[in-house]
């Protein structure tokens, strides 16, 4: 009976974040904190009623945490044209990216088995750099700045928040919380320097704009059944690792860091284009 209330606890919690994630963020991470603050203590419970218990439960969470970021990483995504709403979720980053020369390559309505949520995209024709913006609200949608790197091999990514994926040694990441006007500059800051270690920008996906979150997805599926070991740990590892939350001038062990994403890149196939 125990078993049943807690399942019906949690189909009830992952409806109430995917419905009001976007609209309530503060909201939203309370009542995470609050729900991991519970299977803790439960887990402790659990554990003094049978030894084994706590084993299980860690082989059953390393299982659960591979699984939910291949889910993640899904290609088979559903999008429909986005029509009233999804348009004007993200209008107000649409005109400014646009008074500042981007194109706006499309708007999608994206069912991933969740809340549906509007996804704009933003492209420079200068160098194919792209903004993919999405979510329900603003203040709680996700916004992030794409380049690709050596012909497609790498990637350098700019997030207005957090990420809770692993960074593969091919990607080079910063995590910002800053307005979009600051973001470009700091990506654009971030190219920069980059040529200046001879990490250029280049290659195109080919097709649709899509097709880029498609191609993202496989390479990052990739790398997830590649070290699997530690995808099951990516929550415990991500925070053990050097943080991204900053430039990527200013971010620790650069040099490193730059050394393992030449060798990285290396074993990665390019782009067609």
């Amino acid at each position: 009976m125990e078993a049943l209330y807690g399942a019906i606890a949690a189909a009830l919690g992952g409806t109430l974040i995917s419905v009001f994630a976007d609209r309530y963020p503060a909201a939203t991470r309370a009542f995470v904190w609050f729900g991991v603050l519970l299977i803790t203590v439960s887990l402790a419970w659990f554990a003094l009623l049978n030894p084994w218990a706590p084993v299980i439960v860690v082989a059953l969470v390393m299982l659960l945490n591979w699984g939910v970021a291949v889910s993640h990483t899904t290609s088979a995504f559903r999008a429909k044209p986005g029509t009233g709403w999804a348009l004007g979720v993200w209008k107000e980053e649409a005109d400014l990216l646009r008074s500042l020369g981007w194109i706006h390559r499309g708007t999608w309505i994206m069912d991933v088995g969740r809340a549906a949520a509007a996804f704009t995209v933003f492209e420079r024709p200068s160098d194919r750099t792209r903004v993919g913006m999405m979510g329900t609200a603003p203040q709680g949608g996700v916004i992030s700045i794409d380049t690709l790197l050596d012909e497609g091999r790498g990637v350098l990514i700019t997030l207005q928040k957090g990420s809770r994926l692993l960074r593969p040694a091919w990607m080079l990441r910063q995590e910002l919380d800053e307005p979009l006007t600051e973001l470009i500059v700091a990506h654009d800051e971030a190219l920069f320097w980059l040529q200046t270690l001879e990490v250029t920008p280049g290659g195109t996906v080919p097709g649709v704009p899509l097709e880029f979150e498609k191609y993202s997805n496989r390479k990052l599926r990739r790398h997830m059944f590649r070290r699997w070991w530690l995808w099951t740990l990516h929550p415990l590892l991500i925070r053990l690792t050097p943080s991204t939350q900053r430039r990527l001038s200013e971010q620790p062990h650069l040099a490193r860091q730059i050394k393992r994403y030449r060798k990285a890149i290396q074993r990665e196939p390019p782009l067609i284009r």
